[in-house]
């Protein structure tokens, strides 16, 4: 047997769990459910998902006041790389804070813009397209945050110009960062950028991508709609049929779901070309029917698919995942693992359990529940032979058995709960809560509810080489600091009027000290 089939066969591949599709057909939740638990995530305390709708009529900061804030952001001190080569912490960022003032956005005027991203986008926490390491070999670019799949909505509030290259600060649906500018559209138009992403949860006038990716078809008479990437999750609008054409360019639209993109022009604003996607794609009209077995289908799409750091690589870490997975169904999870866990009324507190009791509750649960322990969240596959399965975004860990030995892996891949982290403890004995959408009836299991939502988030860092324990220690030490010194004077935080600076500060925490870890 050759090394890369023995490599394959370390874990068994699930395919019997997808097989049961067929048998899993009951919804968990209905399209109302389902509603109603995106507006109970959006109302949440800590959930960091915006109605973006609202954001500018909530604004409190005028733009010269948030670019004052953005230009303050204090500069990193650890050790940073780029291209292998240490830089220059204090020359490289206080150029960029110094663009950010001198190119900002400089009105009293309390105003925002409205933007559709045309390509997939990382967001990321200072406005570059530069990959920074906390190592030379570092694989991930350690200032992103997330990213946004194409015809997703950006709120910008911010601004500034690098080497003749436009970056925007604002908010996504889930997150706030820079944004390089190529990637988004403006548009001028509230009410017509609304229109260019907003569904209704039942609706049958837009399709989902099901599957990890979708590539549109090259063209030559139509450059801006050529190869165009869609990831998992995205969804885009169909051409109603009274608007069909025959035509789009040399091609018919025979077999197609004829779509509309988003597209930049060169003035920068937003442009509504049509598309056309093979019906053979892995696409879907309007949201899928929230079943375990359509769980199980969406999620081994991507088995095998590589790992990026908060999004990077056109990628997804393991919560990017969770929440994408999600998004297939009309399900707007938080960003990260510290807030999914803040999702109200579906977390679980299985911290202090024994592994006997974690495994009886497993068992009771849908496919598809959400585990999670500090730094780290997987999607439930189900249990063969008294083990427990996981499909996950992963970074490394030690195998089931033998001797501790960690092993890179930077993929989306399926194992068993016995596998162990850096700490030689199993997954299992690790998992300290459950996101589960259908209720079970509770023994010794303790639902967590309003400001004790979140456990064991202290120590996240023990699954890192030993060269990169450390690297999120001394952010997470700053950013704490940081939170009292920008207290008066950020932007307002359109959901909860807190100061979004804090918020900034809160996110940077929990995206990069206290989430997807398990690197």
């Amino acid at each position: 047997m050759n090394d890369r089939l023995k490599q394959k066969l370390k874990f068994e591949t699930f395919t019997e769990f997808c097989n049961r599709a067929d048998e899993i057909l009951d919804a968990m939740l209905k399209d109302e459910e389902i509603a109603k638990l995106n507006q109970a995530i959006v109302d949440g305390s800590g959930t960091m998902v915006f109605d973006l709708e609202t954001i500018e009529d909530n604004l409190s900061r005028t733009q010269k006041e948030i670019t004052d804030s953005l230009a303050s952001e204090t500069i990193p001190t650890r050790n940073l790389y780029i291209d292998g080569n240490k830089i220059n912490n204090t020359e490289y960022f206080t150029k960029l804070k110094n663009a950010i003032k001198e190119t900002g956005y400089n009105s009293n005027e309390k105003k925002a813009y409205y933007a559709i991203a045309v390509k997939r986008a990382d967001i990321k926490s200072w406005p570059t397209i530069d990959v920074i390491g906390y190592n030379a070999t570092d694989p991930d670019d350690e200032m992103e945050s997330s990213a946004l799949n194409v015809n997703e909505p950006f709120i910008i509030l911010g601004k500034c110009e690098i080497d003749g290259e436009i970056y925007y600060w604002g908010y996504s649906n889930n997150c706030t960062g820079w944004v390089y500018g190529k990637n988004l559209a403006i548009v001028d138009d509230k009410n017509k950028w609304v229109d260019a992403w907003k569904v209704e949860r039942d609706g049958n006038d837009f399709i989902v991508v099901t599957k990890d990716k979708v590539v549109l078809e090259k063209s030559i008479l139509e450059p801006s709609t050529s190869e165009v990437k869609l990831t998992i999750g995205t969804i885009l609008k169909l051409v109603p049929d009274t608007e069909l054409p025959k035509q789009v360019k040399e091609r018919g639209t025979y077999n197609n779901y004829v779509v509309y993109l988003p597209t930049r022009n060169e003035e920068g604003k937003y442009e509504r070309k049509i598309a056309l996607i093979s019906e053979h794609e892995g696409v879907n009209v309007g949201f899928l029917s929230l079943t375990q077995g359509n769980i199980l289908d969406v999620a081994f799409s991507c088995l095998g698919d590589r790992y990026g750091w908060g999004g990077m690589l056109d990628a997804m870490d393991c919560s990017l995942y969770t929440r994408l997975v999600y998004k297939c169904f009309g399900l707007e999870l938080p960003r990260n693992t510290t807030w999914q866990q803040k999702t109200p009324e579906k977390v679980t507190d299985l911290s202090k359990l024994t592994d006997e009791d974690k495994q009886e509750y497993l068992e009771e649960i849908h496919i598809g529940s959400l585990l999670y322990f500090p730094g780290h969240t997987m999607i439930y596959i189900g249990n063969k032979d008294g083990i427990s399965y996981v499909i996950s975004a992963v970074g490394r860990f030690s195998e089931p058995s033998g001797d501790l030995n960690v092993v890179k892996v930077y993929s989306i891949v399926d194992n068993p709960l016995t596998t162990r982290r850096q700490n030689g403890y199993t997954w299992l004995s690790q998992i300290s809560a459950a996101l589960s959408l259908k209720d079970i009836t509770p023994k010794t299991y303790e639902y967590i509810k309003g400001e004790n939502q979140i456990v064991n988030i202290s120590k996240d860092i023990d699954d890192n080489e030993e060269t990169e324990q450390s690297k999120n220690v001394e952010l997470r030490e700053s950013n704490q600091k940081k939170q009292e010194h920008e207290n008066n004077k950020g932007i307002n935080n359109p959901k909860t009027g807190d100061n979004v600076a804090v918020w900034l500060s809160l996110m940077l925490i929990s995206i990069l000290g206290l989430a997807e870890t398990v690197k």
